[in-house]
């Protein structure tokens, strides 16, 4: 988990692009708007290029905490252990035990419903996937 309560790379970016466009507007307002237009579409590789050297830090930080498990920063850590504190004392799905496979044969009542003890439930997230594994048994 990572939240950013101030995205500096993005922040610093929208400074960067609007004091561009200003002197854009301002050198070339003497241009019509297409010709304005291509001195930005020729400076904007220069403003993501900012962005992506500025957002590095941020990246490896991220990168980092995927590979630990653990958030780095101490708003990620605690934001983290309040929300598996929570999740462990109030579950968002609930599994039966034993897991009911098949209902009642309504055209035979004599069969009885099939049921599968549910063992050693484990749930795993990443950046990609939700994976539940289990023994059945």
């Amino acid at each position: 988990m990572d939240i950013d309560l101030i995205d500096v790379a993005d922040t610093v970016g929208n400074i960067v692009q609007s004091i561009a466009d200003s002197i854009i507007d301002s050198l070339f307002s003497w241009a019509p708007d297409w010709g304005q237009a291509i001195v930005e579409v020729i400076l904007s590789p220069f403003i993501s290029l900012i962005r992506a050297a500025l957002d590095l830090g941020d990246d490896v930080d991220e990168w980092v905490s995927n590979l630990l498990g653990v958030s780095l920063g101490l708003f990620d850590f605690v934001a983290q252990m309040v929300g598996e504190y929570f999740a462990s004392k109030n579950p968002i799905f609930n599994l039966e035990d034993p897991f009911k496979i098949l209902d009642r044969d309504q055209s035979n009542p004599a069969l009885i419903p099939v049921l599968v003890p549910v063992r050693n439930l484990n749930v795993s997230v990443d950046e990609n996937e939700m994976v539940v594994t289990t023994d059945i048994g």
